[in-house]
């Protein structure tokens, strides 16, 4: 298959793949979503906390990259002792507040 050609910056590849999507319309399945990961912790365990290593790896990103969000105030977590925890109800609120739009 040949490389399309690039104009403004963009493949030609890229603009067939162009989706304009409602953010509004996103709404419901990133409930939905949301939704399912909050059934998936309840039925998983029981705990009320959970470490960063283990809060990173249920939202399927690195330790550093949630730890550098909770630094930028984008993810809430709590000081139990010495140790950061995050709750279930933390990591749904994260996730939600990270919804994608695309760009215009």
């Amino acid at each position: 298959m040949a490389k399309p050609t690039t104009t403004a910056g963009y493949s030609e590849w890229n603009k067939a793949m162009r989706l304009d999507l409602d953010p509004e319309e996103l709404k419901p399945i990133v409930q939905a979503v949301v939704a399912q990961l909050h059934d998936l912790f309840d039925d998983d365990d029981d705990r009320l906390a959970f470490s960063e290593k283990e809060a990173a790896a249920m939202l399927g990103v690195p330790d550093t990259t949630l730890r550098d969000d909770r630094y930028l105030g984008r993810a809430k977590a709590s000081l139990v002792g010495r140790k950061i925890r995050y709750t279930r109800q933390q990591l749904l609120d994260y996730l939600a507040s990270r919804e994608w739009e695309p760009k215009d």
